[in-house]
């Protein structure tokens, strides 16, 4: 029987292998190889919602803000970023941040349900 060779390397393995440890709640071990992932590939969106998600999982909110807030100034127009950005200060309890950067997101998605009714939430 021949053994299967994976060169772990490889960006796709990477990205995966920390997708299963987010997966099994390994959060501390998906949060290095995200951050090691982000490193190398700061503009790939797969890689920005991973770290997202691993971030608020693990309770990293104000490093996610911190990680993000950078990352929204070089990218103002970068929805996905501002959104991210949005559910960090959900998860601090912080509305107004919140509402501030899901409005940026939605003045470059107008038609997004999802933000309408985020924003919507806020403003009760």
């Amino acid at each position: 029987m021949k053994s299967l060779s994976v060169d772990s390397t490889k960006f796709e393995v990477q990205l995966n292998l920390c997708q299963c440890l987010r997966k099994t709640s390994n959060y501390p071990l998906a949060q290095s190889l995200v951050l090691k992932l982000f490193t190398d590939n700061q503009k790939n969106q797969e890689v920005l919602d991973l770290m997202g998600n691993i971030l608020i999982e693990n309770k990293k909110i104000k490093e996610g803000i911190q990680i993000f807030k950078a990352l929204s100034d070089e990218q103002p127009n970068n929805n996905s970023i501002n959104i991210i950005l949005g559910n960090f200060y959900i998860a601090d309890f912080d509305s107004i941040n919140a509402k501030t950067y899901y409005t940026k997101a939605l003045d470059n998605d107008k038609n997004n349900p999802q933000l309408i009714k985020m924003i919507a939430r806020l403003s009760e």
